[in-house]
């Protein structure tokens, strides 16, 4: 008899939470208005007046869309793992890509945080020391992909 919990488990766990992610953060992005204006009347952006709404909107959507695209990228890598392809260029090239949309919205949450919500600078420092984690983590698939093609070239 098995373990209760194992390697396809995980991932299954990993996925369901990057689905609902996604569709939490979809429903964020559907309410942009009404959540913008939620921060607007409760006087906790650093803008008044009729920029206000724009520029909560806009840095919303730009956070927004870094993280979708993230989510989407990450719900692929897990399905490649699913079928155990691990070290292949293609989870370099998204691991590459899922460290740029960290950055991204590590940019974009830096400057909501400068502009409007001052909070935002929290999320900022944290997608940037994100953004290193995975650029390591890449930069290690990156050299087991290396050595794998080096071994499957020496038979």
């Amino acid at each position: 008899m098995g373990t209760l919990w194992n390697e396809k488990r995980s991932i299954v766990l990993t996925r369901v939470c990057t689905a609902l992610l996604m569709a939490g953060c979809a429903v964020m992005m559907a309410l942009g208005v009404p959540v913008s204006r939620f921060f607007i009347d409760k006087g906790m952006i650093a803008v008044e007046g009729a920029a206000a709404l724009p520029l909560c909107l806009g840095m919303g959507y730009l956070c927004g869309a870094a993280a979708l695209a993230m989510l989407y990228l990450m719900w692929r890598f897990l399905g490649r793992l699913q079928r155990d392809e691990v070290f292949t260029r293609e989870n370099v090239t998204a691991l590459r890509r899922i460290s740029w949309c960290c950055a991204a919205g590590a940019l974009f949450s830096l400057l909501t945080g400068v502009i409007l919500i001052h909070e935002f600078l929290y999320v900022a420092l944290a997608a940037g020391f994100m953004t290193l984690i995975i650029r390591i983590v890449k930069n290690a698939f990156e050299k087991a992909v290396l050595m794998k093609d080096e071994l499957d070239y020496t038979v």
